[in-house]
């Protein structure tokens, strides 16, 4: 009973400094402080869903953060994208939490290159929120936007807006709200060896926030990661490692007060 009671408390900390975003970016753009609304990858389905667009081979995967490191705050997802002639399809599923408190996510993107310099997308999410003594779930459907500009070589902007409308959802005595959020963004890549990318959000009428993350090519199959979020003095670091299509990253993240979050992600692009 006592550990139920602190895990409901941290969720309402989480609630706070993250504005009720438990799903959070696959384990690459974790250890880059999640400054990746501008980057392009099949990862991109869970962070900016324009990203999406620039890929030309089908991919799938899975991911699972533990987040300070309790099973209570876990979250598991699988992902497929799928190029269709000049149009990017992607689907995604996401679960967090466990018995005592649980949502889940069902996602759909639509993807497409509109030039050599423009990627856009539009995403759809149905979230289901769950406890144990509601017989009723609550859900809601939420919608977003992005999109990606290519300035130059390597150099690439980006920007999202997240659930522009945001709708109070009521059940019995069950009340939850997801807050609109939106991303601007920008990353460079260096002589193909160092990415550095930052980010800003702003969520509903909270204060700025800032990501900024670097990921250095160690080898030509081994990147190592760092980054930093302002909102929540969030640190993290991670390493990723690709082989024969197969793309793995490991990521830790350190919250000031409430400690580390090891995530792992992996996908497969089919050739």
């Amino acid at each position: 009973m006592v550990r139920s009671y602190a895990v409901f408390v941290l969720l309402l900390i989480v609630g706070s400094v993250a504005g009720q975003e438990v799903f959070r970016v696959p384990a690459r753009f974790r250890s880059m402080g999640d400054a990746s609304v501008s980057l392009q990858s099949p990862l991109s389905l869970f962070s900016n869903p324009a990203g999406i667009g620039s890929e030309k081979q089908p991919a799938f995967g899975v991911q699972y953060e533990k987040r300070f490191l309790l099973n209570e705050l876990s979250t598991a997802s699988a992902f497929v994208v799928l190029p269709v002639s000049k149009t990017n399809f992607g689907f995604s599923f996401s679960q967090f939490g466990q018995d005592l408190y649980r949502e889940t996510k069902l996602s759909f993107a639509v993807a497409k290159r509109l030039s050599g310099r423009v990627l856009a997308a539009l995403q759809f999410h149905y979230f289901n929120l769950n406890l144990p003594e509601n017989r009723e779930h609550a859900a809601t459907l939420m919608v977003d936007i992005g999109a990606q500009y290519r300035v130059g070589r390597d150099f690439w902007i980006g920007a999202q807006l997240f659930n522009p409308y945001p709708l109070l959802v009521q059940r019995l005595q069950l009340e939850f709200d997801y807050p609109m959020v939106m991303r601007l963004g920008m990353h460079k890549v260096f002589d193909e060896l160092i990415l550095v990318a930052v980010d800003i959000r702003r969520q509903d009428d909270s204060r700025l926030g800032v990501s900024s993350g670097l990921e250095l090519r160690i080898r030509e199959q081994l990147q190592l990661r760092l980054g930093v979020e302002t909102l929540g003095s969030i640190f993290s670091l991670g390493v990723g490692y690709s082989i024969n299509r197969i793309q793995t990253d490991l990521a830790f993240s350190h919250h000031q007060y409430l400690g580390y979050s090891p995530s792992f992600s992996i996908y497969y692009q089919l050739p």
